[in-house]
């Protein structure tokens, strides 16, 4: 059984957009939330926009809430 590695977001507000890029900046993908969100979690197939597999190492997301514009800012690591 191949189980696709994902990445879980929680608390996410129901209308934001999360952005992840590597640590020198380099946009890796986007994710548009315009629902309510199960419990406030989305989960990130860890793939790139072109579809691809990201590399293993450190990540930075930002999560931007479209209604306060409330912003967040954390960072994961990818362990192959």
């Amino acid at each position: 059984l191949n189980q696709r590695r994902r990445i879980m977001f929680t608390h996410i507000p129901s209308h934001c957009t999360i952005k992840i890029f590597t640590v020198s900046g380099v946009l890796v993908d986007e994710i548009k939330v315009n629902n309510q969100p199960e419990n406030g979690i989305i989960h990130w197939d860890m793939l790139s926009k072109e579809n691809l597999e990201i590399a293993a190492g450190m990540y930075l997301f930002h999560v931007e809430a479209h209604e306060t514009g409330d912003e967040k800012l954390g960072k994961f690591a990818v362990i192959k």
